[in-house]
């Protein structure tokens, strides 16, 4: 069960990450105010990493102690 689960985890995560960013292409500005802000590009990257990681397993973890 937990390799399923961290299967999942791992598919959804990947698949995630690059449909936010062809939505925030999408809507025009949005890159360019993260190019104008003084955060470098990894920071808000890696910030995106850490919340959609986050949210990807924080309802396994409910799930497994049985909080669900």
């Amino acid at each position: 069960m937990p390799a399923y689960v961290a299967l999942v985890v791992a598919a959804v995560y990947v698949i995630s990450i690059p449909a936010h960013r062809a939505e925030y292409r999408e809507r025009g500005g949005v890159l360019k105010r993260y190019w104008a802000s003084s955060l470098r590009a990894a920071v808000i990257a890696g910030a995106e990493y850490v919340v959609a990681l986050a949210l990807l397993t924080a309802p396994a973890f409910a799930g497994v102690r049985g909080l669900l």
